[in-house]
């Protein structure tokens, strides 16, 4: 694949065998990767996002200063997840919930100066993400060498 130094990418994190720490009455394939399973996690982290994001935006007058809250917290939180490769669901959540400070914060900001940008930024690319996860869920778009390269180089 790809050469990185990110510790995220590194092969041992997507080698069956980095995910060893599982308990040993589980099954090895029910700690893999699923479909079904990446779809509805990554869904619900959209709902804490898109919730927290519209709640700060919307409702809290200080919205600067959780914005620069959820940045700081959002990148520890990320630096520990990254660091400990850890998948803890209480962790990657708190994650989601600082971003969506974040992105309500800063959505607020450009709402004071440029009017509707900020709420159509955040709406569209909320909405994109989830079509994308409806659309690959529903089996519409099959996972090829080439969606491979087409997503890696977009990100």
């Amino acid at each position: 694949m790809y050469r990185s130094g990110n510790p995220a990418l590194t092969d041992a994190t997507f080698d069956k065998r980095a995910y060893s720490d599982a308990p040993w009455w589980d099954d090895q394939e029910s700690t893999m990767m699923s479909m079904e399973g990446t779809t509805e996690k990554t869904g619900i982290l959209l709902i804490i996002i898109a919730t927290t994001a519209i709640g700060t935006a919307m409702f809290m007058p200080e919205a600067g200063a959780l914005a620069f809250f959820g940045a700081i917290a959002g990148f520890i939180l990320a630096m520990v997840i990254i660091f400990t490769n850890s998948t803890s669901a209480p962790l990657i959540c708190s994650y989601s919930f600082c971003q969506g400070l974040f992105l309500g914060g800063i959505t607020w900001i450009y709402e004071q100066s440029f009017q509707g940008i900020g709420i159509l930024a955040v709406v569209l690319t909320l909405g994109i993400l989830g079509a994308m996860l409806t659309i690959y869920r529903a089996g519409l778009i099959s996972w090829s060498k080439n969606l491979q390269i087409a997503l890696g180089s977009a990100v």
